[in-house]
């Protein structure tokens, strides 16, 4: 039995890559000093692990309300769906406009959603605005 659990573990070391486990570690760390911060590395791991939804993305806004990173990826995933609706996914970049008008990645995000979404052809001037 002790074989079986060192073979195992070696087999398992093959195909763990050192670094995700580096970046777990960090998370935990950044969490304890930055919780937002944090928040932010943890999504993004498990987004390029394909572990995060817009499941994730609400929970995350309804905590950090005034984060535009989770509000930006919300946006961009909701609209992004295969029934996405057009009034929800644009709330959440009026959100973010709000917070910053200025901001150029907003605004166009704002315009890729309109043409995202169902029915964008008839969008586009307005998407250009």
């Amino acid at each position: 039995m002790p074989n079986t659990v060192l073979n195992l573990r070696y087999h398992r070391d093959l195909f763990v890559d050192v670094e995700d486990h580096v970046e777990r570690v960090v998370a935990d760390r950044l969490i304890a000093g930055d919780p937002e911060a944090g928040e932010i590395l943890r999504y993004a791991i498990k987004r390029d692990a394909h572990y995060a939804g817009r499941r994730d993305l609400k929970a995350l806004t309804a905590k950090y309300p005034e984060n535009e990173f989770f509000l930006a990826e919300l946006a961009a995933r909701s609209a992004e769906a295969k029934k996405a609706e057009l009034p929800d996914v644009l709330a959440s970049v009026d959100r973010l406009l709000a917070l910053d008008p200025n901001n150029a990645h907003h605004r166009y995000l704002r315009g890729w959603v309109l043409l995202q979404t169902p029915g964008g052809k008839e969008r586009i001037s307005e998407a250009l605005h």
